[in-house]
């Protein structure tokens, strides 16, 4: 078993193309001359510009300023939790340290650096942690204690009004040249599973290890992050266990 399925068909226009670059990212970080796919990482960054070039209508619009600007908000706002939840994990209070430790501990859980993920990811990555403060009697009396009641309302408007831009954008970019983009997202999709596969191969045949174990794991930590932004929307259950995926032939 190597990788987690993902439909495809269900990303919306925008939610592919990041998609797209967060695969290209995780293998240039895992160093794609040591995977041996740069032929195959080539190809998936010429149809992520082709598909960028199609996505550029409408020059005037400030949407994706304004994407930029709702990110940089949630992302100071979580920031903030962040630091006064570290500060008070060392106040003289022994209240109050309770709560700055119980809130960061909190947020570990997510990873130490939320702010940092990708668009899809930190919405998710919020959402949970809110929904902790909201169901999570230690976390909701740490919030009291800490006068944090109007960070957390900040922070979940942030998010929410992030999202609400980054689907007008997605709107905006599904009106675009639908023919054209369809056909490539059909060719995106085609050179990802190659890469993948290519990925996969060397993985089996060299027994999972490094840089391709690490390869494999860090594609499913991207693709699982997607699953959850389409359960979510669907209402669905997440795809079933990933099927293997065969060595190469010959």
């Amino acid at each position: 078993m190597l990788f987690t399925g993902l439909d495809f068909s269900k990303l919306r226009n925008a939610e592919l193309l990041q998609f797209i670059t967060d695969i290209i990212d995780i293998i240039i970080i895992s160093n794609p001359a040591q995977l041996n796919v740069a032929a195959q990482l080539l190809a998936l960054q010429n149809i992520r510009t082709e598909i960028e070039a199609l996505f550029m209508t409408d020059q005037g619009s400030d949407t994706t300023p304004r994407i930029q600007a709702a990110d940089r908000r949630r992302d100071e706002a979580i920031l903030g939790i962040t630091n006064i939840a570290n500060a008070f994990s060392y106040h003289y209070d022994p209240a109050k340290r309770a709560a700055g430790v119980s809130i960061a501990d909190n947020l570990r859980m997510y990873g130490s650096t939320i702010a940092n993920q990708n668009y899809m990811a930190e919405t998710t990555l919020i959402r949970n942690f809110l929904q902790d403060a909201d169901t999570k009697q230690e976390i909701m009396n740490a919030v009291g204690v800490l006068d944090l009641a109007d960070w957390l309302t900040e922070l979940r408007q942030a998010n929410d009004d992030f999202h609400a831009k980054y689907l007008l954008r997605s709107q905006e970019i599904g009106a675009a040249n639908p023919n054209t983009i369809r056909e490539k997202r059909l060719d995106a999709g085609q050179r990802y599973y190659t890469l993948r596969d290519t990925v996969g191969a060397y993985h089996t045949i060299n027994n999972g290890i490094n840089p391709w174990g690490k390869a494999v794991n860090d594609i499913n930590a991207i693709i699982s992050q997607y699953n959850v932004l389409l359960a979510g929307r669907a209402n669905e259950p997440l795809p079933p266990a990933p099927t293997p995926v065969p060595p190469p032939q010959g």
